[in-house]
């Protein structure tokens, strides 16, 4: 059998394709390519990313082959009455699906930022990266030496986001959002002092997906948290990531919330996730959490 060769051009533009130094992937550097758009639209409109909920792939690759999305910016300029009128669609469908792209507005910073597609730039960076600028436009101006400054990010991450930040169309893609509506800095009312979880006592349990224990656990206690390493009936609540163990069973037998890593992001946002409100509630009737 013949080796397989490595095609020297796009398949779906043409352009040649260019590879990195110590990186066997190759990849289209072609910005127009409608294979790359396709990819990066899905990207962004992903659960991981903007969470744009009744936008799947299908019906995003159908607004983009009639030149309705040629960027992220332009999904929240779309024509809903357009998209009411195509097959398939009608005004409740459409309706639905303008309120779930004007909710996308103000998802929390770190979602932006992974569904921008950075190269080499997933959930935990992006999280370590919105934590640490608070905006894109304090990312856009920052040097390369701050950005490698940042904890857990080198220096292959720190190019990545560096040279993205350099590129004049990125710079104006970035403005292209703000003029949308799209939120593009995290609500800081204390900044780093803000203690919005005073009081509360946590505990971490199993994987996490978008950033490692350490440093949600130092988050956490930045923004006020107790945390500790075993639930008892002091615990406000148990965050429980993948492959969580016995803990959760613990917390259910003494009727300690137990929530999702979703929970401990909008958490890490500065807000309070709806399944705490009960507990954090008697954490304040109780004049704050007790010593652990």
């Amino acid at each position: 059998e013949q080796p397989y060769a490595m095609p020297d051009a796009c398949p779906s533009c043409g352009t040649p394709v260019h590879r990195d130094e110590d990186v066997a992937m190759r990849y289209c550097t072609n910005a127009a390519c409608p294979a790359q758009l396709k990819e990066r639209i899905h990207h962004f409109i992903g659960r991981p990313a903007m969470d744009i909920d009744g936008m799947g792939a299908k019906l995003a690759d159908r607004f983009i082959d009639l030149g309705w999305i040629y960027d992220v910016a332009s999904i929240y300029q779309l024509d809903w009455e357009a998209v009411a009128a195509l097959e398939g669609m009608g005004e409740t469908s459409a309706a639905n699906l303008a309120k779930a792209v004007e909710k996308s507005k103000n998802q929390p910073l770190w979602r932006l930022i992974h569904g921008l597609g950075i190269r080499h730039v997933g959930e935990r960076t992006a999280n370590l990266v919105a934590d640490r600028f608070g905006s894109l436009d304090a990312l856009l101006g920052a040097s390369a030496e701050e950005i490698a400054a940042i904890p857990g990010i080198g220096g292959i991450l720190a190019g990545s986001l560096y040279d993205f930040a350099q590129e004049e169309p990125n710079r104006q893609l970035v403005e292209r959002l703000k003029a949308v509506g799209v939120r593009t800095a995290d609500e800081r009312s204390g900044g780093d002092t803000a203690r919005q979880l005073e009081g509360v006592t946590l505990v971490l349990t199993g994987r996490l997906d978008a950033l490692t224990r350490p440093e949600a656990e130092e988050r956490l206690r930045r923004a006020g948290a107790n945390v500790t390493s075993s639930v008892s009936k002091k615990t406000t609540a148990l965050i429980a990531g993948a492959d969580a163990g016995s803990k959760v069973d613990k917390a259910r037998e003494l009727k300690v919330p137990v929530l999702e890593e979703a929970d401990l992001l909008v958490m890490l946002d500065g807000r309070m996730p709806e399944a705490l409100m009960p507990a954090v509630v008697a954490v304040e009737e109780a004049g704050g959490a007790p010593d652990s």
